[in-house]
């Protein structure tokens, strides 16, 4: 119990404080940590443009599962 200051996401031990870090970005819970809510954290298990738009607007689907951020052409790698 009780309350710690908000920093990072990785500075949260629990899913249930694992909401948005000290600069108002969002964090995700992998299951076991948290983490920056960004295209290159998403699980392996988005293999579609479509569930990796849904995880953060912007994000594309990677070889072998997982986001990355959509840019370039180069950066299509499916």
């Amino acid at each position: 119990g009780g309350c710690i200051a908000r920093t990072t996401c990785a500075a949260a031990t629990i899913s249930a404080s694992c909401i948005k870090n000290s600069s108002g970005g969002d964090c995700y819970w992998t299951g076991t940590a948290c983490v920056d809510k960004i295209c290159t954290n998403a699980p392996i298990t988005m293999t579609t443009n479509s569930a990796c738009a849904g995880f953060v607007t912007g994000c594309i689907t990677k070889s072998g599962g997982g986001c990355i951020a959509n840019g370039a052409c180069s950066v299509a790698n499916v």
